[in-house]
């Protein structure tokens, strides 16, 4: 017996949807896409115009405390010429030098002027992360959405009204992953430039905070994916990443000689900060330390000196002399 084909059709091995109502059944235009980055740029303008105007009526705009005293005390030192060496190399020194430029540019309004370059960041960010949505997820619409709903986040924009690194930090990290994600396309010589400008960028990110260390790890596994994908030396091109990372890393440690004695790579707040988030009574919010501490006229980072004293006591007791380095104190914590 046969059986006419034309009668019983097999089923299709990969069904597509054809549910045109759905939101992202279909992509929009590349031309629309550039039409909807300069959407985005206008709404993070509103936004943030509207905030800045906002926020510069409340009694504790331009007026730092804590952390945001600390990087201000700094950037101010940095312009009067200042001998930095009284910090020991706690702290970074990109977020002041950032807010020293904004000064000297704002003079009596260096403050405002540096809040405001922040905005400008946080909306150069939004678009960022468009782009970003649009290469990951091969789909325009998906990123002007995500760059969207950044803009319209109020804890970006928050920290972009405060002295804090966040912004700045958070741009660095952005732009380097829209660069990486650009060099992974490439081949060759100009491939190898952008893994390096892409490390770089991660590195100068590390000297707001050194958290973003642990993404250098995706340098070396990445090339070792391509190439146990093709076998190919043109696989291991990602690797210069690292020498990019290392390469910003050296150059900030003679940066960093303006307030250590010693050449560092990365300040030493890293041991303390590990021990102060992580012992039995810490809140995973506030980084406190077992007694108060005092400073003098000028302000003085309260973990920094805290960890110092304790050092130091811990040493003397041991009968031993402490070491100047600021490394010593953060590896003995």
């Amino acid at each position: 017996m046969k059986f006419d084909s034309a009668t019983t059709p097999a089923p299709a091995a990969n069904p597509v949807s054809t549910d045109t109502n759905s939101l992202f059944a279909r992509d929009v235009s590349e031309f629309t896409f550039k039409k909807c980055l300069i959407g985005l740029c206008l709404l993070g303008l509103v936004l943030r115009i509207g905030f800045f105007l906002e926020h510069a009526h409340s009694p504790s705009f331009g007026v730092p405390t804590l952390d945001q005293k600390y990087y201000d005390t700094v950037a101010r030192m940095l312009l009067a010429g200042d001998d930095l060496h009284d910090l020991h190399g706690f702290r970074p020194l990109l977020y002041p030098m950032f807010l020293a430029v904004c000064y000297k540019l704002g003079g009596a309004w260096g403050v405002d002027l540096a809040i405001f370059v922040q905005h400008l960041l946080g909306i150069a960010t939004g678009v960022i992360v468009a782009l970003l949505g649009a290469r990951m997820f091969r789909h325009r619409l998906t990123g002007a959405i995500g760059g969207a709903l950044f803009l319209l986040a109020p804890v970006p924009l928050y920290f972009e009204g405060e002295l804090l690194i966040e912004p700045t930090y958070l741009f660095l990290i952005c732009a380097g992953l829209w660069l990486q994600l650009i060099a992974a396309e490439k081949t060759g010589a100009k491939a190898a430039v952008l893994w390096a400008v892409c490390g770089a960028i991660m590195s100068l990110a590390s000297q707001g905070r050194a958290n973003i260390l642990v993404y250098f790890a995706v340098y070396p596994a990445f090339a070792a994916w391509r190439w146990w994908q093709t076998r190919k030396v043109s696989a291991l091109i990602p690797l210069a990443g690292l020498l990019g990372a290392f390469a910003m890393a050296v150059a900030w440690g003679f940066v960093n000689l303006r307030q250590s004695d010693h050449f560092q790579l990365l300040p030493n707040q890293g041991g303390i900060n590990l021990y102060l988030g992580n012992k039995r009574t810490a809140d995973g919010m506030t980084p406190e330390q077992d007694r108060r501490i005092t400073t003098a006229e000028r302000y003085e980072d309260s973990v920094e000196v805290w960890a110092r004293e304790e050092y130091e006591a811990v040493m003397r007791a041991q009968g031993r002399t402490p070491d100047t380095n600021p490394m010593a104190i953060s590896s003995y914590w």
